[in-house]
């Protein structure tokens, strides 16, 4: 197993820049949707004791902003939010002291408050509560000093509570998505391999040099799945993040994120594998030595073997069988081989028979990872 070190580019950096970029995600649960509860009521009972009136809402609205399903996110949100709202609060609080509440003032707030919001790298729902703050403070009008410094603490309370329960009832972080994440990533590779064997050979008419297979489409999507695999690791990483519920998850991360990299990994070579058949087949310009047949064959059996190595179906893309591996590799390097040797022997070395062993050197180098994957080499 590849050291966490190999695997950083994969991992998000949980630092203070990454905290600024989180951002609210959906209710969840309905666990989650108990704890927002929870933590809005006592964000309200806390500042009530000490502030009367619509002022004592900027702590439960706080808290409903900020509460989320980790702690590492409901951090991040909990620090745009204070951070932006105190912004928001003292400067929209010297300028409705100053020159009252009219249109053109709140124009003028609203205004200054996007532009100063703007400057700031955060997720836009941080970059939000600057203005947010300050058309809260221009609607409530003039106040004393003593209510502005309340409203900017009440926002510190709620955050703080919000955040004292996410840490204290977080969620169970969940490996769900990502293992369906990796299962559709390693099903896309399956599908545009089978679609590639079909359609390879078997169009009625060449096509024009600047059309491509149907195939092709399919190849392209992976750049897609393999994103989205990698979003459901960082947030599995994130979920783990100052969460005792997550103590299990963090053993199984490096495996996690090796077996996302060994399947990206095998999603480029098909790729190349396509945009090789893609380029050779189906062309008024070429006549392959390798037939479509022989191709297809070829596929069926590269696929097989990947099913053997990568599971297949709810099976998790897993290390495969490595008896049955090496039996389906042998089998299929044989055939390679006989393949390789029918068309060096078929005659003078010409365009189409370069790109046809070119094809099946391609094959092979994705039979030598499939080898290789058990091993992590």
């Amino acid at each position: 197993m590849p050291r966490s070190e190999d695997l950083e580019h994969l991992f998000p950096d949980l630092d203070l820049a990454d905290a600024l970029q989180q951002r609210p995600v959906g209710i969840g649960s309905l666990s989650n949707v108990l704890r927002i509860a929870a933590a809005v009521t006592v964000s309200y009972v806390v500042t009530a004791q000490f502030v009367p009136g619509a002022n004592a809402l900027f702590a439960p609205v706080t808290s409903l902003i900020v509460v989320q399903a980790t702690p590492w996110r409901t951090a991040g949100v909990t620090l745009q939010r204070v951070v932006g709202a105190a912004i928001g609060v003292l400067l929209s609080s010297l300028w409705v002291n100053l020159v009252g509440l009219t249109w053109w003032s709140m124009l003028i707030a609203v205004t200054a408050a996007l532009l100063v919001a703007r400057a700031f790298k955060w997720s836009i729902g941080g970059q939000l509560q600057i203005p947010l703050a300050v058309v809260f403070v221009m609607a409530l009008g003039p106040g004393s000093q003593g209510h502005d410094l309340w409203r900017v603490l009440d926002v510190v309370i709620g955050g703080a509570v919000g955040l004292l329960f996410t840490l204290v009832l977080p969620s169970r972080p969940s490996p769900a998505k990502l293992e369906q994440s990796l299962r559709d990533f390693r099903q896309a590779i399956y599908d545009m391999f089978g679609a590639m064997a079909q359609e390879c050979g078997s169009l009625a008419s060449p096509l024009p040099a600047d059309q491509d297979h149907a195939f092709v489409a399919a190849s392209r999507r992976m750049h897609s799945l393999s994103a989205t695999a990698r979003t459901q690791l960082v947030r599995l990483v994130e979920g783990t993040q100052w969460n005792f519920r997550g103590r299990d998850i963090v053993t199984r991360l490096d495996s996690d994120a090796w077996r996302l990299q060994r399947l990206a990994g095998f999603a480029i070579q098909a790729r190349a594998l396509g945009g090789a058949a893609n380029r050779l087949y189906d062309r008024a310009d070429l006549s392959p030595h390798l037939s479509p047949q022989q191709f297809s064959e070829l596929v069926h059996q590269l696929i097989g073997l990947m099913k053997v190595a990568l599971g297949t179906g709810s099976e998790p893309v897993g290390d495969g069988e490595p008896d049955g591996i090496v039996r389906l590799a042998s089998a299929l390097e044989s055939a390679l081989l006989s393949r390789t040797n029918d068309i060096a022997n078929a005659g003078p070395a010409s365009t189409e028979s370069l790109a046809s062993i070119s094809l099946l050197g391609r094959m092979d180098h994705l039979r030598w990872q499939l080898v290789d994957y058990p091993r992590g080499v």
